[in-house]
């Protein structure tokens, strides 16, 4: 989680916390921010927002961005880790335990994951997802239930 940022990252920071304030408002309808499939992101950078926001007593702006990053951003690494272990849990399931542990393992050292999980985005978490969906497909596939 470093101090770098993207230049998409402010705009997802910006989106989870409107998203946790139309939330928090009683406006359902209002949290339909982007036409991204990113309501999970939303949901995880919006609650490290608000709770930064409530620790701090202050609300995020274009401005102060910089308080918020590790706050954002946390919620999308404690995700992405335990989506590499539901990825680990499924292919034990689909193969011998060395194959599933070699395969956890590079995946968690894999320079793409490992570079876009730690940013406030939602490409890191989105393909963790998509891998676990296939995986679980392969696993229904393989036992029938």
């Amino acid at each position: 989680m470093g101090d770098a940022m993207t230049a998409d990252e402010n705009s997802w920071m910006m989106r989870g916390s409107l998203f946790w304030n139309e939330l928090l408002a009683g406006d359902p309808g209002g949290t339909y921010i982007t036409t991204h499939p990113g309501a999970t992101s939303l949901w995880l950078i919006g609650g490290g927002i608000k709770l930064q926001e409530m620790r701090l007593g202050v609300s995020i702006s274009e401005g102060n961005l910089v308080h918020f990053r590790k706050a954002a951003v946390f919620p999308m690494v404690v995700a992405g880790s335990l989506m590499v272990g539901l990825v680990t849990w499924l292919l034990l399931r689909l193969m011998p335990m060395p194959g599933a542990v070699i395969g956890s393992v590079l995946l968690a050292c894999e320079p793409y994951i490992l570079g876009i999980s730690r940013l406030a985005h939602i490409d890191g978490l989105q393909a963790l997802i998509m891998l676990s969906s296939l995986l679980s497909f392969l696993v229904y596939l393989n036992k029938r239930r």
